[in-house]
């Protein structure tokens, strides 16, 4: 390339956090329309290449600024993407050194390069071969670490080197890399070796600058096998801190002191980069960050600047010093040149020549060609009816009164539902006691009619003294049966009044509740919520329990039919068993007789008589006929056996399936009971939370009358520091018009007289550095003033996010509050701006530059020294009467503060002695009235037998002693509220002087603070 190339910058603007919106804090930078500028504080305007607010994302950024170095970096070129800014302006999210390995829409920088560069090497493939390597590496306190290192971390020191090929590290870790995956691997591998540490201004800020470099060798796949090296920086600085701000300490101070000298170093090589004078030295290795940049800034490589800045007021003095860095940035130049092999350069540049030379001599004539498109197109327009919009708008409101209506319905009806399920539930259970009950007295029924029935069988006129005992042993049964029948009826009416009495008692708290959830929309809306998911729980339940109901009834009725078929058969064949005992014991004996007739027919000899056969044959088939009716019977009996065993299998197979599903329905029942007094126990809480709502904000609204008080004396606090403020502001602004007026008059060129007096000369120069002193010094009160005001805010915001979360109900005195602290707002954001801006427009290194090279005569510092030395001594000894007349306020109210506590020692030991003194009495009071009740219990006791012994009434005398008995005891107990009366009021002192003390040493801690502040200020 060998071209001149700027480095390029970018602004982003990230949006305001929530720290700085509790403090209140106002957007003092903007964007311009779309154009790149940016305004601060609405007076200072500055242009940079590219512009982004917090409406752009980052997909949207990466595509504008860093697409465009892509092509660069794969033509063989250097790129440098630096991000700065101060701490916590969004540096790491931009460049996504925090990157967790998914690539979403919160994706930096890096890892979107490392997607496209792999993408871009894929469909690069056919025409190089490439090689991709990754480093990484940290700067943290001058020290270089290399974070891809498998040693330790003390171990892992890089060391820098120069050589003509500028900076180099031996022993810097290069990761060969072939995916975005490992390269994505490498960046978390040295990510969780940062060294990252929370401030006041950030969570997770960065305590070292890193720099992650993607090499990419390419290799042409031609002849020349050209060899281009191309190398990306990544850079995320660390932010530049004020330790104020951030409140760091030990080793979180030292980190901030060495990061803010890097970026001082870097600074300087902006600033004098970007001055335009060549010749210049530029001071690199001031710092090891520099010399990391040296080819970024002013080299080999084109250079993309990412300045992020917070714009909230609280930072903007950072933000106006990095916009200013960022400006001088861009009129720094670079000269990027391709990075090639030098023999294949050269070969490459012969090979030009001669082609130029051979096109010369063949002086070939071409021919244009000549190309023509058309485009045809139509556009459509569809519009609405007219009318349409307005009806919809005039039915708009109809349809939301109905459904206002409707909704209303709905909640009456569900509630309705509620009562109804609960009932349900409890009915269920009711029923499901009473059919226990009621199955267990039919079980003892059945057991009654035994014993009866065998009473009524064995019962005889003339019974022996053995069948008599039986029979009493008989009754004895039957009066445990019918005793235990009792019971059972009992505790099963005690069951039910218990549900009934539960019930009435949930529908009680229901209706209360109901009356209470009206008290606060939001709860009311909890608990619509909660009622619904119970109705739907509800009705699921009440599904089921139908369904096992309907079920049970079928199993139950085919189980009643079953057992009163077993009964009938068991009735027709009670000798089933025996008969077919008895055809086996018959079908045996006619098969041994059969067995011996057929044996007698093999052995009956030839000359038998012809008739004695034929009747032993006759009555052999009269054997096996009667055999195979007894077997056919036989087959029949068994069969109606196997037929009774089914039967009965059956009936326990029903009768284990009904206890099943009776079991099911128990614990249905139970979850519906259970389920509607959760319901019930959690309404009743939201109604006691409702209680403790109203109490609290009773509470509330008494503490918010107490605050009124407070707040108002605050108010005038801020109402001093605003006119303090003010009139500093004003003391600035004539500091500023008298300086501009003397500058003029230093710039119009003097007369004769004037040049020749030398005291007029030096007495003009002491004139003139006592306006720069008296502005220097004003804008450190104005800086002052400026943190002040923004403390002022903090308070006024926290004060008004209180109000905001306070409910509506709590009156109109809080919108009147809140409406005054917001217009206090408004004006402490206008004075912080205005002060902002007269603060930001001075440079005070710039001034104390001035001032110092103003000076240009040993005379005239003299002259200086001494006006410096006798304000300093004036303002000392102004400062010191100050401070002694404070002293001798604060040794007065020490005084006074001891006077009082001594006081408040005594009257507490004196209300002490007091309370001591009453306690007696009111003991030895109460003695003698308890032995006067003694006395006159003992008449009394005595009384009613005299009045029973002579039937008379009480004596005169008694009557004057229970007289008597009642003084004392109205005596006694004026006493004990004397005694209660007289503890309150010492506690109550008691607190008043605590409080009064406490108050005191509030006050002394105040004044002591200030005086050791106005001591620091004066030293």
């Amino acid at each position: 390339m060998g071209d001149v190339d700027n480095v390029r910058v970018a602004v982003r603007i990230r949006p305001l956090v929530s720290s700085e919106r509790d403090r209140g804090c106002q957007e003092a930078v903007e964007r311009v329309g779309d154009s790149p500028q940016v305004i601060v504080n609405r007076s200072d305007t500055f242009t940079f290449n590219y512009v982004f607010d917090a409406r752009d994302t980052q997909e949207y950024i990466y595509d504008v600024i860093v697409t465009g170095l892509l092509d660069k970096f794969f033509s063989g070129f250097n790129a440098t993407i630096l991000a700065y800014g101060q701490t916590g302006s969004g540096k790491t999210h931009t460049m996504g050194t925090a990157f967790d390995g998914e690539l979403d829409e919160n994706a930096g920088v890096i890892p979107r390069i490392m997607r496209d560069i792999f993408e871009r090497i894929k469909n690069l493939a056919n025409e190089c071969d490439f090689v991709v390597k990754c480093s990484f590496m940290e700067l943290y306190q001058e020290q270089l670490y290399d974070l891809l290192s498998d040693q330790p971390r003390e171990q892992a020191v890089v060391e820098m080197r120069e050589n003509r090929n500028g900076v180099i590290m031996p022993g810097l870790t290069e990761m060969l890399v072939s995916s975005a995956g490992e390269t994505t691997d490498c960046l978390l591998r040295g990510s969780s070796g940062r060294a990252v540490a929370a401030t006041a201004m950030n969570e997770q800020s960065s305590r070292s600058h890193a720099i992650f470099t993607i090499t990419v060798e390419a290799t042409k796949k031609d002849e020349m096998r050209t060899v281009t090296t191309s190398k990306f920086h990544l850079v995320d600085l660390a932010g530049s801190e004020r330790s104020k701000k951030t409140q760091a300490t030990g080793d979180r101070f030292k980190e901030g002191v060495k990061i803010n000298q890097g970026l001082l170093a870097l600074g300087n090589v902006i600033s004098a980069l970007g001055s335009g004078q060549g010749s210049g030295f530029v001071r690199y290795r001031d710092s090891k960050l520099t010399r990391l940049l040296q080819d970024s800034l002013g080299g080999n490589s084109i250079t993309l600047m990412i300045a992020c800045v917070s714009p909230a007021d609280y930072n903007v003095a950072e933000t106006l010093s990095t916009l200013r860095y960022a400006d001088r940035a861009r009129k720094i130049k670079n000269k990027p040149i391709v990075n090639q092999d030098p023999h294949a350069a050269e070969i490459n540049h012969l090979k030009g020549i001669i082609q130029k030379l051979r096109v010369e001599l063949l002086a070939a004539t071409g021919g244009t060609a000549q190309m023509s498109s058309s485009l045809n197109g139509a556009l459509q327009s569809i519009s609405a009816p007219p009318g349409a919009a307005t009806a919809i708008v005039n039915t708009s409101g109809e349809m939301v009164k109905k459904y206002q209506i409707l909704q209303e319905k709905y909640h009456t009806l569900q509630r309705q539902f509620q009562a109804t399920l609960h009932d349900v539930a409890e009915h269920e259970m009711r029923a499901h006691i009473t059919e226990e009950a009621h199955e267990k007295l039919q079980l003892k029924m059945s057991e009654l009619k035994v014993i009866a029935n065998e009473l009524g069988n064995s019962y005889k006129v003339n019974a022996t003294l053995e069948e008599q005992e039986n029979t009493a042993e008989r009754i004895k049964q039957l009066n445990q049966l019918v005793d235990g029948l009792d019971v059972e009826l009992e505790r099963t009416q005690t069951e039910i009044e218990n549900h009934k009495r539960e019930t009435l008692n949930g529908s009680v708290g229901s209706a209360e509740d109901e009356d209470a959830s009206s008290a606060l929309l939001e709860v009311r809306s909890q608990m619509q919520e909660q009622a619904d998911a119970f109705t739907n729980i509800q009705m699921d339940y009440k599904e089921q329990l139908r369904r096992i109901n309907r079920e049970l009834n079928l199993k139950e009725e085919l189980h009643q039919r079953v057992a009163g078929n077993l009964v009938k058969f068991c009735t027709l064949e009670d000798n089933t068993e025996e008969k077919f005992k008895e055809c086996e014991k018959k079908i045996q004996e006619l098969e041994d007789e059969r067995n011996q007739l057929l044996d007698k027919l093999r052995h009956v000899k030839e000359n038998a008589s012809a008739k004695l056969a034929e009747e032993r044959r006759k009555r052999l088939q009269t054997l096996e006929h009667e055999i195979s009716d007894m077997k056919r019977k036989n087959t029949q009996q068994a069969k109606l056996l196997k037929v009774r065993e089914k039967e009965t299998q059956k009936i326990q197979n029903l009768h284990t399936e009904i206890q099943a599903m009776k079991e099911s329905k128990v614990k249905l029942i139970r979850a519906m009971r259970q389920e509607s007094e959760n319901f019930r126990q959690w309404k009743m809480s939201r109604e006691k939370e409702l209680i403790q709502l109203r109490n609290k904000d009773r509470k509330l609204k008494n503490e918010m009358a107490r605050k009124e008080a407070l707040h108002t004396k605050q108010r005038n606090v801020l109402k001093r520091k605003c006119e303090e403020a003010l009139a500093i502001n004003k003391r600035l602004k004539d500091a500023l018009d008298r300086q501009r007026v003397a500058q003029s008059q230093r710039q119009k060129p003097q007369t004769a007289k004037d040049a020749n007096t030398a005291s007029n000369k030096i007495e003009q120069v002491i004139s003139w550095v006592e306006r720069e002193l008296e502005v220097i010094v004003t804008f450190i009160d104005a800086e002052h003033s400026l943190e002040q005001l923004m403390e002022d805010r903090v308070i006024i915001s926290t004060r008004i996010a209180e109000l905001q979360k306070q409910p509506p109900e709590t009156g109109s005195g809080a919108a009147q509050e809140l409406d005054s602290l917001r217009e206090d707002l408004e004006m402490r954001n206008a004075q912080i701006t205005d002060l902002q801006q007269k603060v930001c427009s001075i440079d005070l290194e710039t001034r104390m530059r001035t001032l110092a090279e103003g000076i240009q005569s040993v005379p005239e510092a003299r002259a200086v020294l001494r006006k410096v030395l006798k304000s300093i001594s004036d303002m000392r000894r102004e400062h010191a009467i100050r401070l002694q007349e404070q002293k001798i306020a604060l040794d007065e109210q020490i005084a006074l503060r001891e006077a009082a506590e001594q006081t408040s020692t005594v009257a507490a030991k004196r209300m002490r002695l007091m309370e001591l003194e009453h306690e007696e009495a009111i003991a030895e009071r109460e003695n003698t009235y308890e032995e006067k009740i003694a006395v006159l219990l003992r008449e009394l006791h005595n009384a009613p037998q005299l009045a029973v012994g002579t039937g008379d009434a009480l004596t005169p005398e008694q009557e004057e002693r229970l007289k008597i008995q009642e003084e004392q005891l109205n005596k006694m107990d004026t006493l004990r509220e004397e005694l209660e009366y007289y503890k309150n009021l010492v506690n109550e002192l008691q607190q008043a002087v605590q409080a009064k003390g406490t108050r005191k040493k509030e006050v002394f801690k105040k004044v002591s603070k200030w005086l050791h502040r106005g001591l620091t200020h004066t030293n």
